[in-house]
C-alpha cells in the first residue's frame, strides 16, 4: 500500500525575479542608471522623517521617566519596595 499524498495542490512559484545584471557583463553595468535605482529604493522605503519624535514627545517622556524614578525612590525611602 502507498502512503497518501501529502500535498494535492501545486505549489505557485514566487513572482518573477528582478532582471539581475551579472557583474562580468561591463556594457550593461555601462548602461546602468545608479541614480534612477536609487529614486526607485528610496520611493520604496518609508520616509525617515516620520520615524523621529517631535521634541515635545520626548520631552514628555523624560518628564514621565523623571517622576516614575522619583515615585521608586520615595518608595524605598518609606521601606517599601
Amino acid at each position: 500500500s502507498l502512503p497518501p499524498v501529502r500535498s494535492k495542490r501545486k505549489k505557485q512559484k514566487p513572482g518573477k525575479k528582478t532582471d539581475k545584471i551579472p557583474g562580468h557583463d561591463y556594457a550593461s553595468w555601462d548602461k546602468f542608471d545608479v541614480d534612477k535605482a536609487c529614486e526607485d529604493v528610496d520611493a520604496e522605503s518609508p520616509e525617515e522623517d516620520d520615524l523621529e519624535l517631535p521634541v515635545q514627545v520626548i520631552d514628555r517622556l523624560k518628564e514621565e521617566a523623571s517622576y516614575e524614578k522619583e515615585q521608586v525612590t520615595r518608595g524605598q525611602d518609606l521601606g517599601g519596595v
